[in-house]
């Protein structure tokens, strides 16, 4: 059986009876059909930086500075450093920057040295390579209680410094929020001639926002990884980079290039046989295993909370209340455990692409090559230690409540995938409070997880805690009544994305049974279509929840049945309101039950069960 598209259908009968000329359409002169003005609006032009030539016609290679006394874990700071310096060096003013992988790219085809230790010969060497009139160089010096940093401007000409940022002491904070290289950036620049306009400097001074400061951190630590040789941790850090800030080109232009060379399986021109290759191999996976067993050690979440307090059951002879309406959600971060999952299925690829995977007896990950296993299911719980107190601020109610986490990796038809045990919620009770204790104002606190008090609990940023009100108050895409993503009507909203989704969204109209005819039977389609009319505004139990299986609107395929909460939040949120075009009948929802299912009547709005053969209206619903 075939579905019969009714537009098709309808085209099938004006060619069958002839219908239409062929001939142009009139044109219209209508307003409608009136060309575009030519003062149609245009985007507002960009701020102006600087005035002047900006240094126009200046060409720039910004070098990694030397690092001193840093630990392994800081050498990132001077890749991040260069990257600050090559961005805002590009931003305000009009001189030509040396892009940074070209810049590698000659440095290490011409033998120099990539750690910043340069000569004023080297200056030269490299102004000539790279066609730079100027070269920025510097160091970073840690102390035992901040960085000194230092950086110069030299041209490569003649050797001869032409703008210094002389020895500053500056903190951890300044150095990697950006703040201190900015303020470097700007004497340099001001040194050099360039004139920031108020924009500029009020920009140029502005505190850099986390994401993108975050998003530069893990692409200096993927240059570092990379330089270190750790290829799976430098993917790893593009990953992180591009999930940060999808638009930082060079991160996701270095991450397709390493991802393109992981994922061809082959291991270098340094290669000499078949044992070495796996070797090779053997050692990217106990790497990757390695990078997975830490990533995944104290994956981050979220702890939120709501509070709307109400009494609820009263014990007259022991004269105690019970204190409910708090609710506790642990929210993962989904975007934090896709790029383990990307690594591993990079990796995963790569070794398949050798083609030898069962000639070197490695089935991984099923099966690790190191002794770390990292690839088992893990189940946990967090024990959160809540407390109720007083306005005097006296415990009057202690609970606590077990939230579990974790995961398993599994495999669909083409990757792996992390499955996460699904974020789970707590209502807590405080039973049998005093009533004597019992003040106008009640507060409710987080006081420990895991044995652990929460101000030590939340510094370790393995979990963060706050009120609903604050996790969501930056996060309101939609409102009841707006137009969802498939062009639905939003009528709930949990206020966190939860357990998979936030919002639901209504079909904008009522489920129709679809007619199934064979091709052959076009004919008889038509005669049905015109004399028998054969669509049902109302579905049987069994036929709405088949309605959904191959539905596809808005060009989403989620489409479902509402459960009877959900069908009870539409009727309130939209059809109360005068929304969603609903009937003034009955509607199905999925709730099922021994005797038959749940419906609502949209007229009184109560609930009711009813037999599954019996028909009424379908309206759909999907979750995002």
């Amino acid at each position: 059986m075939k579905k019969i598209n009714i537009f098709g259908l309808l085209g099938f009968i004006c060619l069958f009876a002839g219908c239409g000329s062929g001939a142009e359409p009139a044109k219209s002169n209508s307003p409608d059909h009136q060309p575009p003005s030519a003062s149609a609006p245009t985007t507002p032009p960009k701020p102006v930086y600087f005035t002047g030539d900006g240094g126009k016609g200046f060409t720039l290679a910004v070098l990694e500075p030397t690092g001193k006394e840093l630990t392994d874990a800081e050498h990132y700071l001077l890749p991040l450093v260069q990257g600050s310096i090559t961005g805002d060096f590009n931003k305000y003013s009009a001189m030509t920057i040396i892009d940074r992988q070209n810049l590698d790219k000659i440095l290490v085809e011409q033998s120099q040295s990539l750690s910043g230790d340069y000569s004023e010969a080297d200056y030269i060497s490299i102004g000539h390579l790279t066609n730079a009139r100027y070269i920025l160089s510097g160091s970073i010096t840690k102390t035992a209680s901040n960085y000194i940093l230092e950086l110069s401007i030299s041209d490569a000409e003649s050797g001869e410094r032409k703008a210094s940022y002389p020895p500053k002491p500056v903190s951890s904070l300044v150095l990697e929020n950006l703040s201190a290289v900015k303020e470097a950036t700007a004497d340099l620049l001001a040194q050099l001639g360039v004139q920031l306009t108020d924009a500029g400097k009020q920009e140029l001074s502005a505190t850099v926002n986390t994401a993108s400061v975050n998003a530069e951190t893990a692409l200096s630590k993927a240059l570092t990884a990379q330089k270190n040789g750790t290829v799976v941790e430098a993917l790893s850090y593009y990953y992180q980079a591009v999930n940060y800030d999808p638009s930082l080109a060079e991160a996701a232009s270095r991450l397709n290039v390493l991802s393109a060379n992981i994922s061809s399986g082959n291991m270098g021109a340094d290669v000499r046989n078949d044992i070495q290759w796996r070797k090779d191999w053997v050692a990217r996976l106990t790497e990757a295993e390695q990078y997975f067993a830490n990533h995944m050690k104290e994956p981050p979440y979220t702890l939120v909370y709501s509070t709307d307090l109400k009494q609820g059951n009263v014990n007259y002879e022991k004269e105690t209340v019970d204190i409910t309406g708090i609710k506790i959600y642990l929210i993962s971060n989904r975007s934090w455990f896709a790029v383990p999952e990307n690594v591993i299925n990079q990796v995963r690829k790569g070794l398949e692409a050798t083609g030898r995977t069962k000639d070197w007896g490695l089935n991984w990950p099923s099966k690790s090559v190191s002794s770390t296993s990292p690839f088992v299911r893990r189940n946990e719980t967090f024990n959160v230690s809540v407390e109720l107190l007083n306005e005097n601020g006296k415990v009057i109610g202690r609970q606590n409540a077990m939230l579990p986490y974790g995961w398993q990796l599994g495999s669909s038809s083409s990757s792996l995938v992390i499955t996460l045990i699904e974020d789970s919620n707590k209502n807590v009770t405080f039973s049998g409070v005093k009533a004597d204790d019992i003040t106008d104002k009640l507060n409710f606190e987080i006081a420990g997880i895991n044995g652990v008090p929460t101000q030590i609990a939340s510094q370790n940023k393995r979990i963060s805690i706050m009120p609903i009100d604050e996790y969501t108050k930056n996060d309101v895409r939609y409102k009841i009544g707006d137009r969802g993503p498939a062009g639905g009507i939003v009528f709930a909203d949990q206020y966190l994305y939860f357990n998979g989704w936030r919002y639901l969204e209504a079909a904008p109209k009522d489920g129709e049974k679809e007619l199934d005819y064979d091709a052959v039977d076009v004919i008889d389609a038509i005669w049905q279509l015109f004399f028998t009319a054969p669509v049902e505004k109302e579905l049987d139990w069994y036929d709405a929840i088949a309605y959904c299986d191959s539905l596809n609107i808005g060009e989403y395929t989620d489409w479902r049945l509402p459960n009877k909460d959900e069908l009870n939040r539409m009727y309130e949120n939209l059809h109360r309101r005068g929304l969603g075009n609903f009937q003034k009948s009955d509607y199905w929802s999925s709730s099922s039950q021994a005797t038959g299912a749940w419906y609502q009547g949209f007229v009184t709005g109560k609930q009711n069960a009813d037999s599954k053969s019996t028909k009424h209206c379908v309206r759909v619903v999907r979750a995002f």
